[in-house]
């Protein structure tokens, strides 16, 4: 019986050799696989973002337009010096006239019956005139002869140059009446184009009403209102270039204003434009475009990669390695400086060659952990600009 009771433990001990170690592999394979599970299923769980790197410059450059309109060389309001009816108009808008081309008449009925009087006042005025030549002669004759005293011979020397005195006077009037009667007519001053017409026959004017807007034909130029700082990097016969739509039209700088207009605190630079360029009609829009490098160090970013930030500044996100290894998202500030197409030039704490997230930012929290994916550019952008 002793035996039997040996046997049975025995037989205990090996079925515990045996199981225990056999349960407790079990129990270490089946935690392993959870951890694996978890680890996956926390891996599966991170959101993808696409990333590139940025590149550090030192500047960018910055393309301003600006838009002018062209001008006649010279334009102007042309009227009568003096008021009066205007009987003839003998242009139209559009015409082209030529330099002292007659263009329009006053009334000159008043001004002849004028002349007409000062004509007959003329002719008796140089009658007496002549009247007291012949008498002074003849009382010179009579003096020299002492049958005349000398007062009289005064007296007739300053008859004769007071009716020689008259004689002018009348003459004088004569040709201000005649000049008057010039002023009656509208002339051309240069040859033009009648640009407008302001009134119609039958109407009366004031002196120095507008009746005509003349303009000159053939040479044009363009005037472009530029910011101070813009119209200074201009110079006087410097050749550029202009945009009319998709035509390129040459000028020269023919000058820089020196003055800053009030209201809108711009300074003129006008452009002479070439003669050959066909198509242009004054009262047309031109641009201008001018480069310009603005020496601040930034970097070039996709604008998907921005968000609204706090104080009128911008973020966006950079992927960065945690103390535990894990890629988890840092949030930076960014001041904007230009904006080009769908490409940003941003200042701010940035590393070069930080992996910057491009987009679907707005889904995205500071410190979020993410799986990374690398875009690869394929161009470049012009002056340093980094590009998808």
């Amino acid at each position: 019986m002793k035996t039997a009771t040996l046997l049975k433990s025995n037989q205990t001990i090996f079925l515990l050799i045996i199981v225990v170690p056999f349960i407790a592999l079990i129990g270490l394979m089946m935690m392993s696989g959870n951890a694996q599970v978890a680890a996956s299923v926390s891996t599966s769980h991170l959101q993808q973002v696409d990333v590139m790197p940025i590149r550090l410059t030192q500047q960018y450059s910055e393309n301003s337009m600006a838009v002018g309109q062209v001008e006649a060389l010279q334009q102007s309001v042309i009227g009568f010096d003096r008021g009066g009816e205007v009987v003839q108009i003998l242009v139209d808008e559009g015409q082209s006239v030529v330099a002292g081309q007659l263009l329009a008449v006053q009334d000159q009925q008043r001004i002849i019956a004028s002349i007409d009087e000062i004509n007959a006042t003329l002719t008796r005025v140089q009658a007496d005139s002549r009247l007291a030549s012949l008498s002074e002669k003849r009382v010179t004759e009579l003096v020299n002869k002492n049958l005349e005293s000398s007062q009289r011979l005064d007296e007739v020397r300053e008859s004769t140059t007071a009716a020689m005195a008259l004689v002018a006077e009348i003459k004088a009037r004569k040709a201000s009446l005649e000049l008057e009667l010039d002023k009656s007519k509208l002339i051309a001053p240069y040859a033009g184009m009648v640009v407008s017409r302001a009134i119609d026959q039958g109407a009366v004017v004031a002196a120095g009403q507008g009746v005509f807007v003349v303009q000159q034909q053939g040479l044009l130029q363009a005037r472009f209102a530029l910011p101070a700082s813009a119209a200074q990097l201009f110079s006087v016969g410097e050749s550029s270039q202009l945009l009319f739509g998709q035509q390129t039209v040459f000028a020269t700088v023919f000058s820089v204003g020196q003055q800053r207009k009030l209201a809108t605190r711009t300074v003129d630079v006008i452009f002479s434009l070439d003669s050959n360029t066909n198509g242009l009609l004054t009262g047309d829009l031109l641009n201008l475009v001018r480069k310009q490098q603005i020496d601040i160090q930034g970097v070039w970013v996709p604008r998907s990669a921005l968000i609204s930030g706090v104080r009128g500044l911008w973020s966006l996100f950079v992927v960065e390695s945690n103390e535990q290894g894990q890629q988890q998202l840092v949030s930076k500030l960014v001041e904007i400086h230009y904006v080009d197409d769908d490409k940003v030039y941003v200042s701010g704490a940035l590393a070069d060659q930080a992996n910057i997230v491009v987009h679907g930012i707005h889904k995205l929290v500071p410190g979020q952990l993410v799986q990374a994916k690398l875009l690869v550019n394929k161009t470049s952008h012009k002056s340093n600009e980094s590009v998808l």
